[in-house]
């Protein structure tokens, strides 16, 4: 019995479409389907290797040219693995299974009815095309959907295992096959076989697509009870793909979303904004290496093996390139996935409990070992014309190195990348393809020149050495995560501030940009209609062209005005939060798309509702659609506590790089809190949206109410935030008609008692009014046209984080560590840590 402590990243929802929550039959299934689906792909690729020689003569082609097959057909995986990965999001996976096995079936028919070279090399490039959902999801993206981090180790070993014994099985039969009937009836054998896997996909394989969301992209923490026969998790507050990505659920919150349709076009550009993660380069190289010895034995095997002095036939040569492979390629793959379960959780026991993906890596160790021993053994064995058994070992044993070292990396990228890892896949497919399709050129005429010891040593001493990098990474990895993910590597959706980040740069600023700041009145607590009037004036700010428009505090389903007039009003409060907008909701993504069809960055306020606990949040959506940041109210003020929750640490969160530069955001009273101020104001803000209710003038002396709540007090603080920060200031305020009032009802109340409450307003950076104001019962949008260069004077006079301040003497300390419902108290002090700014 084993049972520990661990710290993994997924915990299961309440919800029953999430795939952590389906019954162990659903789950064992659909694995299944992966594991089929995966031998059937797995066995394209070298179905016609133990017929290359006689295949050539029959065709009347060089040997290169029939190597071509196989290459042309590895070249358009790698293309498809990417396009499938990308697909996923705009189709979901499982219409992605649906197309690329219906476009494998068809090439395999095409491929036995060819009557030519050329034919016959189309019909390999179309398979290649149809191998990439299987390649790219199904071990990857798929088997995170559906399983813990605790529980995939050893699946991915088996989707591995798959993957790479069916590429050593398939010559044996292939080899028997094309010797007693033909190498058109091996094609034909294979239509049956995807024909076989369509039925399975179609009714074996639901949709597995679930959006979660956790507090950073890396992995986080969970409590894991690991026994024999029981799994049981907490809770983690989840984050998923994205901050910066579609419409998330934010910390505690989790929701399904089956399929989110995206922008196609930036959906097949944006998995390249995390091509300089330090984790995919090395996931991606160490893959190219790995895995194309696969390609790299099936390209040779005939060559080496039907001449002297082996003079095997096609028969012979599949056995040998099967039988042995085959065993090396069980036995690295099953002991493989089993070693990085084992090392993961035996390394995260002595780290206080704590998870690290460096743990899978100590299997690269093994396989290291193993690959030396196969290449270079594999090298002196035919060049000096050793037995063919003894080839047959030392290409088990090169197999073994390939499938263990496989498993390891697979495993490591998938904890590693998290909800990116479909993305790191099929960029680890482009390259390896690309490198197996140059080398593909080579291989036959380099083993005719070069002889095969300096062959297989050439590509053995490279591998190695590659290899030999998983040392570094192991005692540097978090480091360099900490690095990557310091400047949002993986939950960067745009290219060119992805590059800006790695360099510390900021986005360039356009030296103008129009803003649009609303002033208007929600449909109170209709959660639908103030989703229409938000599209509406969107839309509305874009045509006037504005490039980023603000929204009030609380704007969906607008703000609880009743709670300064009665602290309890439960029809009201059970109304609210029905009416309340989740992150991960059809009417998130209506929004998105508007901003995406409207080309404008969107600040909304609104009442997020988490599981039915409401709190004051704000998110940034950029002109792509994604959602690029949200955050809440760091603490309900007075009376709003009542309804509303505090802030989790993502409340820091309140700065995001857009088209238009730095955009930040804070909600209502936080513009007195200095700390949080200076914090937002330490991210380097340019545009800062102030969010607030409706607002109304001071009554005097005699008015019982606080100045500073006025209308006059809040434009007072929203001056002050812009010459502090020299930031330019959105001072963002709702409206509330007599209907309002009477729905709220608060005609007899302190506050928000009569019609009114607008005073929306533009600043500039040294606090000057830039916009034309609204009669405070006026509905409109305010317009205004920010010279961006207008900071640099203000900072060359002050600047409160740079020349104009001592932070030998004064600085500001954060808490960066988010809390949990449930945790030890020995973990609580363990984590927690402060971050000096």
């Amino acid at each position: 019995m084993f049972s520990e402590k661990h710290q993994l990243l997924f915990g299961p929802s309440v919800s029953s479409t999430d795939p952590l929550t389906w019954s162990h039959l659903r789950k064992e299934l659909l694995f299944a389907t992966i594991i089929f689906g995966s031998c059937a792909t797995g066995s394209l690729g070298p179905l016609l290797v133990p017929a290359f020689v006689s295949l050539a003569a029959d065709l009347q082609v060089s040997l290169t040219s029939i190597t071509l097959l196989n290459g042309s057909l590895v070249m358009a995986l790698g293309l498809s693995a990417y396009v499938c990965s990308c697909s996923a999001r705009c189709f979901g996976k499982r219409s992605v299974y649906l197309f690329t096995t219906i476009l494998v079936l068809a090439a395999c028919c095409w491929g036995a009815a060819s009557k030519s070279y050329t034919s016959l090399l189309a019909s390999r490039v179309f398979q290649g095309l149809g191998m990439g959902g299987f390649f790219a999801l199904a071990g990857t993206a798929s088997i995170n959907d559906i399983y813990n981090v605790d529980e995939r180790g050893w699946r991915v070993g088996l989707w591995n295992f798959a993957v790479i014994v069916s590429v050593n099985l398939t010559p044996i039969i292939s080899g028997t096959v094309i010797s007693a009937l033909s190498w058109r009836w091996a094609f034909w054998l294979q239509a049956i076989q995807f024909g076989v896997l369509l039925a399975a996909v179609i009714f074996f394989f639901p949709e597995t697509t679930f959006r979660r969301e956790i507090s950073g992209s890396r992995p986080t923490t969970c409590n894991l009870e690991t026994s024999s026969d029981d799994h049981t998790l907490d809770h983690p507050e989840l984050d998923t793909e994205e901050k910066g990505g579609r419409p998330v659920v934010t910390s505690a919150s989790i929701e399904s979303i089956p399929v989110q349709r995206h922008n196609s076009l930036f959906v097949f550009i944006e998995p390249l904004a995390i091509v300089i993660d330090p984790i995919v380069i090395w996931g991606s190289i160490m893959w190219s290496m790995t895995f194309t010895w696969t390609i790299l034995l099936g390209a040779v095997a005939s060559q080496i093996f039907t001449a002297p002095p082996y003079n095997m036939s096609t028969v012979a040569v599949g056995s040998l390139t099967g039988i042995g492979p085959l065993i090396g390629s069980a036995l690295g793959t099953v002991i493989g996935g089993f070693l990085c379960d084992l090392s993961s959780k035996s390394m995260a026991g002595k780290n206080a409990g704590i998870y690290e993906p460096e743990f899978r890596l100590p299997v690269m160790l093994p396989a290291t070992l193993a690959m030396i021993v196969g290449a270079f053994g594999l090298g002196a064995a035919t060049q000096y014309g050793l037995s063919a058994v003894v080839c047959g070992v030392f290409m088990a044993i090169l197999n073994f190195a390939v499938g263990m070292g496989c498993t390891g990396i697979v495993a490591y990228t998938n904890d590693a990348c998290g909800q990116r890892a479909g993305d790191c896949f099929g960029l680890a497919m482009v390259a390896k393809s690309a490198f197996a399709f140059g080398l593909s050129f080579v291989f036959n005429d380099f083993v005719v020149k070069r002889g095969t010891l300096i062959f297989f040593s050439t590509f053995g001493a490279v591998s190695v050495v590659v290899m030999l990098t998983n040392i570094p990474l192991f005692i540097w990895g978090k480091q360099i995560r900490a690095w990557a993910d310091g400047r949002d590597l993986l939950r960067r959706r745009n290219i060119h501030t992805t590059y800006l980040r790695v360099f510390k740069m900021t986005t360039p600023q356009p030296s103008q940009v129009r803003v649009a700041v609303t002033q208007a009145e929600p449909v109170w607590l209709d959660l639908k209609a103030t989703v229409d009037k938000t599209c509406s004036l969107i839309a509305e700010a874009a045509s006037k062209g504005a490039q980023l428009v603000s929204f009030p505090e609380c704007w969906i389903p607008g703000y609880p005005a009743w709670i300064w007039t009665r602290p309890v009003d439960q029809e009201l409060h059970s109304r609210y939060i029905q009416n309340s907008l989740t992150v991960s909701s059809p009417e998130m993504t209506q929004i998105c798309k508007s901003a995406n069809e409207n080309n404008v960055i969107v600040v909304l306020g609104f009442s997020e509702n988490i599981h039915n606990s409401l709190y004051i949040s704000q998110a940034i959506i950029s002109n792509t659609g994604s959602i690029l940041t949200t955050r809440k109210k760091i603490k309900a003020t007075h009376m709003e506590r009542t309804i509303f929750g505090d802030a989790f640490a993502d409340c820091l969160d309140s700065v995001v790089e857009t088209a238009v530069g730095r955009v930040g955001a804070l909600s209502c009273w936080e513009h007195i809190q200095p700390l949080l101020k200076y914090h937002t104001c330490a991210q380097r803000e340019a545009i800062h949206v102030a969010a607030w209710p409706p607002l109304f003038e001071w009554g005097g002396p005699e008015d019982e109410s606080l100045f500073s709540m006025s209308r006059d007090g809040t434009i007072a603080l929203a001056r002050t935030y812009a010459i502090e920060s020299s930031s330019f200031v959105l001072h963002t305020t709702a409206v509330i008609s007599q209907e309002g009032v009477e729905k709220m009802r608060t005609a007899t109340g302190a506050i928000m008692n009569m019609p009114g409450g607008g005073s929306s307003a533009i600043f500039g950076p040294d606090g000057r009014l830039l916009s034309k104001p609204l009669l405070p019962t006026e509905e409109g949008i305010i317009y205004a046209d920010l010279e961006m260069h207008d900071i640099y004077k203000t900072k060359a006079f002050v600047d409160v984080l740079g020349h104009y301040s001592r932070p030998d003497l004064l600085w500001l300390g954060v808490g960066s560590c988010d809390r949990r419902h449930v945790k030890e108290d020995a973990e609580e002090r363990r984590e927690d840590r402060v971050e000096v700014l």
